[in-house]
């Protein structure tokens, strides 16, 4: 069989997701190009309250984990600082659209259409016999003429 020596340590891929936090991280480096990552770790840490580890072991597995992926997370923090108003302009435009409909209904041709719906007349016209005789016309087959108005 394989003489395939076993790691030491915890099985690869079982660690903790550390991702969010090495994306604040990413924004610290970018918000201050001076910094060096390990410095940028250590104010994550100090900002954040209630770890469950102490600070050396969180510093040692970010390291590690900065190692493999910081520069893709510069990257994503660099295009989340490069364009904001991405995410904002939808909810804008969301916006836009709401505030036109809502102005559309609001609008002098909409309450037209409502006082008109609403009157007596049209009421009186839409529960007349007439109407109903040609619907039931309609039902048995029948094709009643229907002769349009002036």
């Amino acid at each position: 069989m394989g003489n395939a020596m076993r790691l030491r340590g915890r099985p690869r891929g079982s660690g903790k997701n550390d991702t969010s936090y090495l994306a604040h991280v990413a924004a610290r480096l970018i918000g201050d190009p001076s910094q060096k990552p390990t410095t940028a770790m250590k104010r994550v840490i100090r900002s954040r309250a209630k770890w469950d580890a102490n600070d050396s072991s969180f510093l040692r597995r970010w390291q590690v984990k900065w190692k493999a992926d910081g520069p893709s997370l510069l990257c994503a923090a660099q295009k989340r600082v490069r364009y904001p108003h991405r995410e904002a302009s939808v909810r804008s435009s969301e916006l836009l659209w709401m505030q036109a409909a809502k102005n559309f209904e609001n609008s002098l041709w909409m309450r037209a259409i409502r006082d008109m719906e609403n009157s007596p007349w049209l009421r009186g016209t839409i529960n007349s016999p007439a109407l109903g005789w040609f619907e039931e016309m309609e039902r048995e087959g029948l094709k009643p003429i229907r002769v349009a108005g002036p």
